[in-house]
């Protein structure tokens, strides 16, 4: 039986990008705050990402604070013991593509962003190869005011 676990979301990068090295790479961990609906039903979802290697070179370069980007990726649980003994569970995305659709201080962005080559297949998951697709698609339909 087939799997799947792959998530899309759009919204601002709430805080700097902190990258470091770990073995023989590097990662990026920044988060990513998604607003739903409007006025009173407004509600906020906040993301952890990570990036690696490519990527994380990608998101330290012309990812910043406020950002708007589009994060694909997968859903990582990550099990750990708190400090009172108890096990826990922290949920994170594993971004495969990160697209910068604005920069709030209007730096220089790159074209398209950046997408891994030969997206993973993992227990029978394949992720898209060009989501490029996908961002023009919200951008059609919303033009340059993405309503969140």
């Amino acid at each position: 039986m087939a799997s799947l676990n792959q998530i899309n979301i759009i919204g601002n990068v709430t805080r700097e990008p902190e990258t470091r090295n770990v073995g023989n790479g590097t990662v990026t961990q920044f988060s990513v705050a998604v607003n739903e609906g409007s006025g009173d039903r407004k509600k906020t979802t906040f993301f952890d990402c990570d990036a690696w290697d490519q990527k994380s070179a990608f998101v330290s370069q012309y990812v910043g604070k406020g950002a708007l980007v589009f994060i694909s990726g997968r859903v990582v649980i990550d099990e750990y013991t708190g400090t009172d003994g108890q096990k826990r569970k922290s949920f994170k995305i594993r971004a495969y593509d990160v697209q910068l659709l604005h920069s709030r201080d209007g730096a220089a962005q790159p074209q398209g962003g950046y997408q891994q080559q030969g997206a993973p297949q993992q227990y029978g998951q394949q992720y898209p190869q060009n989501t490029q697709q996908v961002v023009a698609q919200v951008r059609e339909q919303f033009g340059a005011d993405i309503p969140f």
